[in-house]
């Protein structure tokens, strides 16, 4: 069941290459988007954090060591990681 007053519209038109429509969620460590693919068509959950999420380089570093492993990991029951996308400005996990 969607939380309430979501989907909502968004005002981040792209994330990366993905392009955003609407907002499915937020919470403490980011907020979470509804994002298409435009070279494929398909459409991902996107969780852009907060800028303030990780404490420092070495608590993104484990979050990437941990995107490497879980991406490997494929089971009906649990969502499937795409990637880990960075840059200065920004952090997204993109899920399927």
């Amino acid at each position: 069941m969607a939380e309430k007053g979501y989907p909502k519209k968004t005002n981040q038109p792209e994330i990366f290459h993905y392009k955003t429509d609407y907002i499915l969620g937020e919470g403490g460590t980011g907020i979470v988007y509804r994002g298409l693919d435009p070279k494929t068509g398909e459409v991902y959950a996107i969780k852009l954090f907060r800028a303030n999420f990780f404490r420092n380089k070495l608590h993104k570093r484990d979050l990437e060591k941990m995107v490497k492993k879980c991406r490997k990991f494929d089971h009906p029951n649990v969502v499937k990681i795409k990637e880990l996308l960075t840059s200065e400005e920004m952090d997204a996990l993109v899920l399927e």
